[in-house]
C-alpha cells in the first residue's frame, strides 16, 4: 500500500540541495496529501453513510419479525393479542387479567427501541390485520422517504420468502388469525397441512383459508382432524 509520504513525493519534488538526512514533510507536501485525503473521503464517505443507513433499516425489519414471533407466542398463551393500551410491554411483563402469561416472550426481557433510538408504535386491532407495528424511520416522524420512510410489520411480511409446503400444528384460534400470513408463505400450487384441530373447529378454519386454498382432504380420527389443501395458482 502506498504511504501518505510516498503520495506526497509523487507530486512534489524536493530541492536538489535539501539535506538528505532531513525527515518530515514540507508544507506543500502536507497540503497535497490533505487534498488527496479530502478527495478520497468525498468519494467513499457517502457510500459508507448510505451503507450504515441501510443496515439500520435491515435491523429494524429484523426487530419487527422478532416482535411478530413473540406476539404469536403471546396469542397462544392468552388467546388474544395485547391491546393498544397494553402495548409491546405485555411481551416482557405479566399482563393483568392474563393468568396464562408465560413470558417474557422477547429475548433480553425488554422492548428495544428502533435503530434510531425511537420507540416502536403498536396498535391492536390494526388497520391491516390483528395488529400493526411500525417504526417511523430515521426522522422519527410519520411519512418520509428513503431511510426516513415508515417501516411496518406488513412490509416485512410481504418480503418473506415463500415455500412449497407449509405445516402448522397449533390451536384453531391462532390458525384463523394467522391465515393471511400462512397464505402468503405458501407459494402458488404449494401445499398446506393444518393439524391438531378439533372436528368442531374445522369449519371456521376452512372458511379462513378458503379464499387462498382448494381443500384436498380432511382426515378425521376420534374428535380430531387434519386438513390438507393446495394453494390456488
Amino acid at each position: 500500500m502506498i504511504s501518505l509520504k510516498t503520495l506526497g513525493e509523487m507530486f512534489v519534488a524536493r530541492p536538489a540541495d535539501e539535506d538528505e538526512g532531513q525527515g518530515g514533510f514540507t508544507l506543500v507536501e502536507m497540503l497535497v496529501v490533505i487534498t488527496i485525503i479530502g478527495l478520497i473521503m468525498g468519494l467513499i464517505g457517502p457510500r459508507v453513510l448510505n451503507y450504515l443507513s441501510e443496515s439500520k433499516v435491515k435491523a429494524a425489519k429484523i426487530q419487527l419479525q422478532s416482535f411478530g414471533s413473540a406476539l404469536d407466542l403471546f396469542y397462544l398463551d392468552a388467546g388474544r393479542f395485547p391491546s393498544t393500551a397494553e402495548g409491546l410491554t405485555a411481551l416482557v411483563r405479566p399482563t393483568p387479567g392474563v393468568a396464562s402469561w408465560n413470558g417474557p416472550y422477547l429475548r433480553g426481557g425488554n422492548v428495544p427501541n428502533d435503530p434510531w433510538n425511537h420507540g416502536y408504535l403498536y396498535r391492536s386491532p390494526g388497520e391491516h390485520g390483528p395488529y400493526d407495528i411500525m417504526s417511523y424511520g430515521s426522522d422519527g416522524q410519520e411519512g418520509g422517504s428513503g431511510v426516513a420512510s415508515d417501516i411496518t410489520v406488513q412490509d416485512v411480511d410481504a418480503h418473506l420468502p415463500s415455500a412449497y409446503c407449509v405445516v402448522a400444528n397449533i390451536l384453531a384460534g391462532p390458525l384463523v388469525e394467522l391465515a393471511p400470513k400462512l397464505t402468503a408463505a405458501c407459494e402458488p400450487g404449494g401445499l398446506l397441512l393444518l393439524s391438531g384441530l378439533l372436528k368442531t373447529q374445522a369449519y371456521s378454519v376452512k372458511a379462513a383459508y378458503s379464499s387462498g386454498f382448494d381443500m384436498v382432504q380432511v382426515i378425521e380420527r376420534d374428535e380430531w382432524c387434519c386438513m390438507y389443501a393446495r394453494r390456488v395458482s
